[in-house]
């Protein structure tokens, strides 16, 4: 079964710099060895390796704090932090966000995926036969449509194999929807992106790192803000154009100011990339402009409540419903009650509900929630003492959640996104890691590829 993989965001609640005063600083000048677009994990890593290698760096981040897909809310009136972006680490051996939580100092705890739960409806569970025949004909249909992927031509939606594996299994219409439910919980949530727009030939890319996954307590901005210790950013820096010569590089932003340098990094995320909101003079490869193109920008909802009493099996870490209506709406809830011993239940929805639920008010999100938790647990659900929303598509910095392979797209469109222009203008970020992508360590991983690679 594919882990299910969360990439999430937050936009309402913003850390302040005057969270961080000690370990940011404006830049004194408008010109640097290297200027660093953006003070996410990509360009935090990028930043420090180029500094502790003795260059003068300038970092330009549009927001008014670090992290950039990975924010823990502060705010948030429960225990720990609340992660409304990057909540796990994916695979804790041999990944370097590991590293950086034990050399720091903060507790992580191992997620298990086998606490789960599968709810038909009103409280009523699956019997272990029933999922056992789930995971079977999702098994089955997973395969069936790889197999008909290979034997294609062109790539085409990988719901379209989906369909076509069942239609020629003969499958009966329960058989589809079942898989097709599992699908959306495995698949869809994995990849931030419904089966419609994912690439039958490429959609299960890049490789997992072992050792399962963990929780960091205290938040993945605590790295952040160690990653961040002396480097020079810039906030509120939102960038217009970028224009490389023959010997520098100029960022010009939206308040007027131009830096240059003899380098830049560029880590904008692929929706921003996407929008076109930024000029590039000369402009950009056509490689490169192909696989803004092709790659997919994900989006995945996080509600996260937090209740007065857990009315809710504890020791159940995963919940999956089949009760929503339509059946694809507050599919899965986390539990973070094991790890914070708080009661707080965290819903997650993709795609167009996604986008739709991120257009409405906290309370209506909120009414819409709690009425899932009702039908889903066969409960009158009480009123949650505190709620957020995250908002990542809307967010003008990120318009979305993490990258995909679209219909079309291939390994070979992250590699071009990763090359750098004319030896001057390197990019970084989760869209450009082949090995790793949409994921925090992928971007971080990146960001000191492209770090390397300006020293080298």
């Amino acid at each position: 079964m594919i882990t299910t993989r969360e990439f999430l965001r937050r936009t309402a609640l913003a850390a302040t710099t005057a969270a961080f005063p000690s370990i940011v600083r404006a830049a004194t000048s408008d010109s640097a060895d290297v200027i660093v677009i953006g003070a996410g994990f990509s360009g935090l890593a990028a930043a420090k390796t180029l500094m502790d290698a003795g260059k003068n760096v300038i970092v330009l981040e549009a927001r008014d704090r670090i992290g950039g897909r990975a924010f823990s809310d502060s705010t948030w009136p429960g225990k720990y932090p609340l992660e409304m972006g990057a909540a796990w680490i994916h695979g804790v051996t041999g990944n370097p966000l590991s590293t950086l939580a034990k050399a720091n100092s903060l507790q992580t705890l191992p997620f298990n995926y086998e606490k789960k739960a599968f709810y038909k409806n009103s409280g009523v569970l699956l019997a272990r036969n029933e999922i056992d025949t789930f995971e079977k004909e999702f098994d089955q249909v997973s395969k069936g449509a790889g197999a008909l992927a290979d034997k294609l031509d062109s790539d085409i939606a990988l719901a379209t194999t989906f369909k076509t594996f069942a239609s020629n299994s003969k499958w009966t219409d329960l058989q589809l929807s079942n898989a097709r439910r599992l699908a959306h919980v495995e698949i869809e949530h994995e990849y931030a992106a419904p089966l419609e727009s994912l690439s039958a030939w490429n959609w299960s890319e890049g490789s997992e790192l072992p050792g399962g996954d963990a929780f960091v307590l205290q938040g993945f901005s605590q790295i952040a803000k160690a990653a961040a210790t002396k480097l020079n950013v810039v906030f509120k820096k939102t960038i217009t154009s970028i224009t490389t010569s023959a010997s520098s590089v100029s960022v010009k932003t939206q308040d007027g100011a131009v830096y240059t340098a003899p380098k830049v990094i560029c880590t904008l995320p692929l929706g921003v990339l996407k929008k076109g909101g930024i000029q590039f003079n000369p402009g950009l490869p056509l490689e490169k402009t192909r696989a803004i193109s092709k790659l997919g920008m994900g989006l995945l909802q996080k509600t996260a409540l937090l209740f007065d009493t857990c009315f809710w099996p504890k020791d159940t870490q995963l919940f999956d419903s089949l009760a929503g209506t339509p059946a694809y709406q507050w599919a899965e809830w986390v539990n973070l009650y094991p790890f914070t011993q708080q009661p707080i239940l965290v819903g997650f929805n993709m795609g167009g509900f996604a986008a739709t639920l991120e257009s409405k008010t906290d309370a209506q999100v909120q009414a819409e929630a709690t009425a899932a938790l009702g039908k889903m647990l066969g409960l009158t659900i009480p009123t949650p003492r505190a709620v957020r929303v995250s908002r990542w598509g809307k967010d003008p910095f990120s318009l979305g959640a993490y990258s995909y392979m679209g219909v079309g797209a291939t390994p070979r469109d992250r590699i071009n996104l990763a090359k750098p222009v004319s030896g001057r203008l390197f990019f970084a970020g989760e869209a450009t890691h082949s090995k790793h992508p949409a994921t925090l360590h992928g971007a971080w991983l990146s960001g000191l590829d492209a770090a390397k690679a300006v020293i080298g």
